[in-house]
């Protein structure tokens, strides 16, 4: 009967120019790196102290401890270390990833000085291939002038008897999940699949928003989509997205893609064995998971100390999200930019477009801003309440005459959504010129005229190229538009190119017909 194999797990970061690598078990948690509290003691390295929920944990910098300068940079976050009763944090330019090897993997160093030493060998990623640096929690505990804190949590320690330190590796029993919650629901992933976990991440929105698509955040010099998880899995969202404070990091194949949830719970151990597959019903509807796991393997006393909800946790299939279409769109459209200098609204309208030369753009309301160029409107009327309307909900409202000719109106809500919006006295006609003749469109409200000097291509992802106003395209053009206070980026609409496939009417040049400019300002003011 073969031994059963032995593995350890280690979550590696870089310092520096360190790369680093520590036990799982000994990793509490990652957290921003900001605001420090100034401790009152002084020891090389030590940077002050975080408010871990009212306990303040010692903050120390290993290239300043080190007297390590060559390939330092600014750090933003703090790795959280656990041993023995004890908390200490580790400064962290970037924090990678989580995997296991082979204890014979590990390449132990000794030191022919006694006493302690924080620095026990060497490992190489399997992911990454990077040669990573060993440390021991307890080396880093007793490091001579260093404060470290009581851990209030020691028992946390107890829940990963699968993870391992150099000096105590243990076989491996059953499989480690991360815990997540977000909402009402509870997820449990494999921590391979996780590259990397933020805590209160700055998502900036995007033009691009829209269902689980929540909007950007900056991660290792690069824009990343922020979705939110329960959206993306296929669940209802009460739409407050204001408890989405924490960010699971998953690299896909054209990309990363951050998971936005309520938070990172904890790391355990459990038997996969035990957990149960969706049914058929759910696995049509899920997206993203494909089992569930009773929280009865947790016990009764976990579940009420982390106040899981529900009584099963979904379990996320990381090949489910590798070949998930829609994210790996998205990973791909926002990994080509990168972060720099620049503004994040200048970087999201420039980053793939162009400037053009200063045009005017009139914009309106349908279900959102649009815009059009000034010039393919020949003129804008008011709405007729007392519109010739035709029965029915279609697309075609109905005639309107104007000047001698009698010309179709469109809903241009019908086109864009597949239903009428309801119209008033403040919506407006926009008429445009067509080969079969002249053809107008009703909006809900003119907005204004405004100059744009950028346009951009915003790529139509997936399925979303089959829905109505989609017309079967894989970009929209969009142009930006308003002052600095007002930036923002509208789709540009083409009057002409839709009306070119609408039924209409074939009508004389309107040679006499009020210029679009001289009748636009007036219509302006009565309907804003």
């Amino acid at each position: 009967m073969n031994a059963p194999e032995e593995k350890a797990g280690y979550g590696s970061f870089l310092t520096g120019a360190l790369n680093l690598a520590l036990p799982i078990s000994a990793i509490r948690e990652v957290q921003p790196l900001r605001d420090l509290i100034t401790l009152p003691c002084k020891a090389k390295g030590l940077l002050g102290g975080l408010n871990l929920r009212g306990v303040v944990v010692p903050v120390i910098d290993l290239c300043q401890m080190l007297d390590l300068s060559v390939g330092t940079s600014a750090a933003d976050s703090i790795v959280v270390v656990a041993a023995h009763g004890q908390l200490i944090g580790l400064s962290a330019n970037r924090v990678n990833e989580l995997f296991y090897v082979h204890i014979t993997e590990i390449n132990p160093i000794h030191f022919e000085s006694g006493g302690a030493h924080f620095f026990t060998g060497s490992v190489t990623c399997p992911n990454s291939g990077i040669l990573l640096n060993v440390l021991e929690p307890q080396g880093l505990m007793n490091l001579p002038g260093l404060p470290s804190a009581k851990d209030p949590e020691p028992q946390r320690l107890q829940g990963l008897g699968a993870a391992h330190s150099l000096n105590a590796s243990q076989t491996l029993q059953g499989q480690s999940y991360m815990l997540l919650q977000s909402g009402q629901i509870s997820y449990a992933i494999n921590p391979t699949q996780v590259e990397s976990t933020l805590a209160n991440p700055e998502i900036t929105s995007s033009s691009l928003c829209a269902g689980h698509f929540m909007g950007e955040l900056q991660y290792r010099g690069q824009f990343i989509p922020a979705v939110n998880l329960n959206l993306a899995c296929g669940f209802r969202s009460d739409g407050d997205t204001r408890s989405l404070r924490e960010a699971c990091v998953v690299r896909l194949k054209e990309g990363a893609v951050a998971f936005m949830v309520d938070r990172v719970v904890d790391m355990v151990n459990l038997d996969p064995a035990n957990f149960a597959p969706l049914s058929n019903d759910n696995s049509a509807a899920l997206a993203l998971v494909d089992q569930v796991m009773p929280n009865s393997l947790l016990g009764d006393a976990y579940v009420k100390k982390h106040h899981c909800t529900g009584v099963t946790h979904f379990v996320l299939n990381g090949q489910l999200i590798q070949s998930n279409t829609a994210l790996n769109e998205l990973a791909s459209l926002l990994a080509k930019r990168k972060v720099d200098n620049q503004s994040h609204s200048d970087h999201l309208s420039k980053s793939r477009g162009e400037y053009v030369q200063e045009s005017r753009f009139l914009t309106f309301w349908v279900q959102d801003e649009l815009a059009t160029p000034i010039e393919s409107i020949l003129k804008v009327i008011p709405y007729n309440t007392a519109l010739d309307i035709l029965p029915g909900e279609g697309v075609l409202l109905g005639y309107v005459y104007d000047q001698g000719e009698n010309m179709p109106v469109y809903s241009l809500s019908h086109l864009l959504t597949g239903r009428r919006q309801g119209l008033g006295s403040h919506s407006s006609i926009l008429i445009v010129q067509c080969q079969q003749g002249k053809v107008g469109f009703a909006v809900r409200a003119l907005k204004t005229i405004e100059s744009a000097r950028w346009k951009n291509s915003i790529p139509v992802l997936g399925a979303k190229r089959s829905e109505p106003g989609n017309f079967g395209q894989t970009s929209h053009p969009h142009v930006e538009i308003g002052t600095r206070e007002d930036k923002r980026m509208l789709r540009v609409l083409d009057l002409h190119a839709i009306g070119v496939g609408l039924p209409g009417r074939q009508t004389p040049a309107a040679s006499a017909s009020l210029d679009v400019l001289d009748l636009l300002p007036e219509l302006l003011d009565q309907h804003l």
